[in-house]
């Protein structure tokens, strides 16, 4: 990896910086569950989760992040993974990269609410692991979960363009 890629932007960054992400309705109740359920995910996938330690609403959606595992069987190929894509310079980490029903591509753990903006988060972590990768977002809710393909071939241009705004922002500011 490139020195100069720890000064790229992160892909989140890029989004909301095009204005495409609206954060505004996320509470900060809302973005701890959010972390601790992604922590949650991360110990259970590494084998090192301590249940004893889990809080009643993390729980629920860790069910439902197992209970995806037993019915989905994804093999994981990387957890929490940093990814650069040196060509358009921007950087990110992806959740998980999976083999699912015979497809390598990208996941990516959500809380509930499914918002368009994820289908081009996920088409600049799929370019940034060398393009070509299916894209998924699981859904986790308390009760079930929802595993959505993303097949929008425009994600991408989207999130060139994106790239191209918050340049632009970073020159003029």
């Amino acid at each position: 990896m490139n020195a100069d890629a720890l000064d790229y932007p992160h892909v989140t960054q890029v989004i909301k910086s095009a204005g495409l992400i609206d954060t505004s309705f996320f509470s900060e109740a809302d973005r701890d569950r959010g972390t601790a359920v992604h922590a949650a995910c991360q110990y259970l996938d590494e084998r090192t989760l301590d249940r004893e330690s889990l809080v009643p609403g993390v729980a629920l959606r860790l069910a439902q992040y197992e209970r995806f595992l037993a019915e989905m069987k994804p093999e994981i190929l990387a957890i929490e993974e940093k990814v650069v894509n040196e060509e358009v310079r921007y950087q990110g980490r992806l959740d998980r990269r999976v083999r699912l029903n015979g497809r390598a591509g990208v996941l990516d753990l959500k809380g509930p609410s499914c918002e368009p903006w994820i289908g081009i988060q996920l088409a600049a972590y799929a370019h940034a692991v060398r393009g070509g990768q299916a894209r998924w977002s699981l859904h986790l809710h308390d009760d079930k979960y929802r595993l959505i393909e993303w097949t929008e071939r425009s994600d991408w241009e989207c999130f060139r363009a994106a790239l191209v705004i918050h340049h632009w922002k970073e020159m003029t500011a």
